[in-house]
């Protein structure tokens, strides 16, 4: 079995390969501290140097056990990307939302989202009809900011996200 996952990964002689098993998102944030702390200990990293990179294509969902149902992931008024609102009703967990990070050397400088504007499809992604919106029904028109900060995250907690730099 170690043979096939070696093979798997494309893991050659004195490779490291790490498993690591429990829900994503605890993986991903394990793994993301391990990375930067391995980086740090065996001097791959560069201190002096000032790295910038653009995290992408997060979930717009999160599966939340305790309730048994998807939660928005940064805020309930994130737009969904234009090319996954059809999986809105299908597939809520693979949808992606409009949202960023910005990231520098490994910890999170800023990063944002830009709104939803359509009551139709905020009442979508509140999970009801736009009659049964707890919310106010002026809430996507007078959310028009453009970005907002979300809550905090550290490097390394995605398991779905898209890095350019």
């Amino acid at each position: 079995m170690a043979r096939r996952l070696l093979e798997k990964v494309g893991a050659q002689k004195d490779d490291t390969v790490l498993v690591g098993v429990d829900q994503p998102g605890p993986v991903a944030m394990a793994m993301g501290i391990l990375r930067l702390e391995m980086g740090r200990e065996l001097k791959l990293v560069d201190e002096k140097a000032y790295r910038f990179l653009w995290v992408t294509d997060f979930p717009l969902f999160e599966w939340d056990r305790e309730t048994g149902r998807y939660a928005s992931l940064h805020h309930p008024f994130t737009a969904p990307a234009d090319e996954d609102l059809a999986l809105l009703e299908t597939d809520p967990g693979k949808v992606r939302a409009k949202a960023y990070d910005v990231v520098l050397n490994g910890y999170e400088v800023g990063g944002g989202s830009l709104r939803i504007h359509d009551s139709t499809l905020q009442a979508k992604v509140f999970g009801c009809s736009p009659s049964r919106t707890r919310r106010p029904a002026t809430a996507s028109a007078s959310s028009s900011r453009p970005c907002s900060t979300g809550r905090r995250r550290t490097a390394g907690s995605r398991s779905a996200s898209t890095a350019w730099s």
